[in-house]
């Protein structure tokens, strides 16, 4: 169940001028984020309703001198209406809520100012993570999809540490533009709310009935901390000036961030590279009796949280 989080909080009576700070991540760390995904048409051609639980688990994998690598898990599942599941489940045989989610694991590298890439290892487990590890560019969040990899919880940082507004600036997509909105107290924590838009180039003004886009981006991050405790996106489309299409994705810290050290951190992070590792031999044509090594792996490692993505690894060989 989404965690309550009542932004109508007490107001911060400190009027210092608000911060957003990097986030301040430990190795070991695990943050668990859950929430939903909402969606919806009006088109005449292509209307529909349907919404996802989401679950979003963010282990901290190593800290360096200017950015963090974490393994980042996500987890969709469709939302069904009981009657209709229970219709669906009597003349197929299967049951909707107990199909597996739609689970994505990578290795993200984010830098101080929030700007996150993935890890590509060019190895075989246990990886070693260091600057000379390759990454790649993450892609846009589709318009038309849920984000398969959900990585709300990062937004980008300004530039310098006193400005209230800023723009990031990328190739081939409109400015990203990015504010210091307001702050709210929270169980004694003081938050910050940053505010983020990002539109087409006709969004405000459409011409005749073109396509138009337009995200929207609310992150509440810790004062201190820089840890996001909640997070909601909108993404919009346009046909003409009428809004035929929104997604809202809204997710909360479902508590605060759990150390794991020692053996704990190991079984973890032995899982996660496991997972990464298999998925890429898959990927790229290299496995050899996967499903039967996936098999030996399991037998001998100690299930976590993240057996789940070895587990999605495993389907896709049958």
């Amino acid at each position: 169940m989404l965690p309550t989080f009542l932004l109508i909080a007490t107001l911060a009576t400190h009027r210092s001028e608000p911060t957003a700070p990097a986030p301040a991540f430990a190795v070991g760390d695990e943050i668990v984020y859950s929430g939903s995904v909402a969606e919806e048409s009006t088109r005449v051609d292509l209307p529909y309703k349907r919404s996802f639980a989401l679950e979003v688990r963010v282990f901290v994998l190593g800290v360096q001198e200017s950015t963090t690598d974490l393994a980042v898990l996500t987890l969709l599942r469709p939302k069904t209406d009981a009657n209709v599941a229970g219709a669906a489940s009597a003349v197929t045989g299967i049951d909707p809520a107990k199909s597996p989610p739609a689970v994505r694991l990578e290795l993200v590298r984010v830098d101080a100012q929030g700007r996150a890439a993935l890890i590509v290892p060019d190895t075989a487990p246990p990886f070693t993570l260091n600057t000379r590890t390759p990454t790649r560019a993450i892609p846009p969040i589709a318009a038309d999809a849920p984000a398969s990899l959900e990585l709300g919880f990062l937004a980008p940082r300004p530039p310098k540490p006193n400005e209230r507004s800023w723009t990031i600036a990328s190739p081939g997509l409109p400015d990203w533009n990015w504010k210091l909105a307001q702050t709210a107290v929270r169980d004694g924590a003081q938050l910050v709310e940053l505010v983020g838009e990002r539109a087409s180039a006709h969004w405000a003004n459409p011409g005749g009935l073109e396509t138009n886009w337009r995200r929207a981006d609310s992150l509440w991050i810790g004062s201190v901390d820089g840890l996001a405790r909640q997070f909601t996106r909108t993404v919009e489309i346009k046909d003409g000036v009428t809004v035929v299409a929104r997604r809202v994705t809204t997710c909360a810290m479902s508590s605060p961030p759990s150390p794991n050290r020692g053996e704990g951190y190991s079984a973890i992070r032995r899982e996660i590279e496991a997972a990464v590792g298999f998925a890429a031999e898959l990927d790229t044509g290299r496995a050899v009796r996967l499903s039967d090594r996936i098999e030996a792996f399991e037998r001998r490692h100690r299930e976590t949280p993240y057996r789940i993505a070895i587990e999605a690894v495993k389907r896709r060989t049958k």
